[in-house]
């Protein structure tokens, strides 16, 4: 299917941030998240948005750093537990 003109991309665009953060929100303020499940409600959100079309468009990137997050909150958490 052809991608859709500008105005609709860019609307598409702000329902995956919106999607995007309203996770990580309700991660923080309804769980009282630690860093490791903030890093794995990153990982959610990034395949949550990914429903959103254009469904390819920033995935991998935003993935991969949520990723990335998750992995350094999980060796802080281990060397520095509470």
């Amino acid at each position: 299917m052809p991608e859709s003109n500008s105005g609709n991309v860019q609307i598409a665009i702000l329902a995956k941030l919106i999607v995007f953060g309203m996770v990580t929100a309700v991660a923080i303020h309804a769980f009282h998240a630690s860093y490791v499940v903030l890093g794995l409600s990153f990982i959610v959100a990034s395949l949550l948005q990914a429903l959103i079309p254009p469904r390819g468009k920033g995935l991998l990137p935003i993935l991969a750093i949520s990723t990335l997050f998750t992995l350094i909150a999980l060796l802080l958490q281990w060397w520095h537990p509470h």
